[in-house]
């Protein structure tokens, strides 16, 4: 389409699901309440005890004995996902010009099974995507296998220090309760027929991601310049940080402090148009025409009706949205503004997304 490319996380810049944690909600009993453990736990793993040959999303495969303990299929979760879709406001802008003007990927943490419903849903090319896959169905389990499983689920919602292990890091309830989960996780749970899908799951985020964008740049002739990456949690830490670093942009959408911190790029917003104005010049015009656009519009977002070449398609939605109203933020990056813009794109995480899902992302 052009000599550009544009890569895109999920959840966060598409749509507001953690479908994960939805499907745990929906299907295993105090399933919200294990998964804000178990996310914590995987935020832990990372970030304190760095723990060798471990990488960010492992809550993915954490959940997944629970989920076959429940009697819960690959259909099951192919047909929650189709029907629980909530797709960020003015989306389709963004999927029109992906569809049609840039050559465009979807790297992403979430199950295959989402990321099949959301490309169904907005044709979006299934095959241009980066996801975790999971196959509940490749293997039975007992019901001695299901006890087991259900008195892990008893013993880790005991272990609620995790939820807030940043503020108690030297109390002694957290290191049991960190004891407690590495025991189940990389020692019982392992003489467990449950463990064989656990184990083939390879959770696509933080390194992997990078990964990810280097695979699909070994596709093309460009350097980092023409590429656009765009992200909004810890799971997009490294893929943001090394598109910026060699020379693209690298875009926080309502991005949580990982995001901010390691992007070039914030946008602000309760709606998609932002963006896809952004995509849009980016796609046609270029990083440098598109940067000074975001240089002018930041401090005066009404010159964005005059003097740019923005498309008249994604003009006319902004300005009906918009005009006369708070403009969405769309910013560079700076040591100066970074707190700043952190905490107005984590008030707008928890405005749009719900409370739990946005605390947890």
């Amino acid at each position: 389409m052009t000599d550009k490319v544009y890569i895109t996380d999920c959840e966060g810049p598409l749509t507001l699901n953690d479908n994960a944690f939805e499907m745990c909600s929906n299907f295993i009993k105090d399933g919200h309440e294990l998964y804000k453990i178990l996310s914590s736990y995987d935020d832990y793993l990372v970030e304190i005890e760095k723990r060798q040959d471990y990488h960010v999303g492992g809550t993915l495969a954490f959940i997944t004995p629970f989920l076959k303990a429940a009697n819960i299929t690959n259909q099951d979760l192919i047909d929650y996902s189709k029907e629980n879709i909530n797709a960020v406001s003015g989306i389709e802008n963004v999927f029109f010009i992906s569809n049609n003007f840039i050559d465009s990927y979807i790297v992403s943490t979430s199950y295959s099974q989402y990321i099949k419903a959301l490309c169904d849903k907005y044709d979006f090319p299934f095959e241009n995507t980066y996801k975790t896959n999971v196959d509940l169905d490749e293997y039975d389990i007992s019901n001695d296998e299901k006890e087991k499983i259900e008195e892990f689920r008893i013993k880790i919602l005991e272990c609620k220090s995790l939820i807030d292990f940043r503020d108690n890091l030297d109390s002694k309830q957290l290191k049991e309760d960190v004891n407690t989960l590495n025991h189940i996780f990389f020692n019982q749970i392992k003489e467990l027929n449950s463990f064989k899908i656990m184990d083939k799951i390879n959770p696509v985020g933080g390194t992997e991601k990078e990964n990810c964008v280097k695979d699909i740049l070994s596709k093309y002739d460009i350097d980092l310049s023409k590429v656009i990456y765009v992200g909004d949690s810890i799971t997009d830490l490294e893929p943001l940080r090394y598109v910026k670093e060699n020379g693209g942009l690298a875009v926080s959408f309502n991005g949580n402090k990982y995001a901010v911190e390691n992007a070039n790029i914030a946008i602000v917003s309760d709606d998609a148009i932002a963006f896809a104005v952004i995509l849009d010049l980016f796609g046609r015009l270029g990083k440098y025409y598109t940067l000074g656009f975001i240089d002018q519009y930041e401090f005066f977002p009404e010159g964005i009706y005059e003097g740019f070449r923005i498309s008249h398609k994604f003009l006319d939605y902004f300005k009906e949205k918009y005009d006369g109203k708070d403009y969405p933020i769309i910013a560079k990056i700076t040591d100066e503004n970074r707190e700043d813009l952190i905490n107005k794109s984590v008030e707008m995480r928890h405005k749009i997304r719900d409370e739990d899902v946005a605390s947890i992302m």
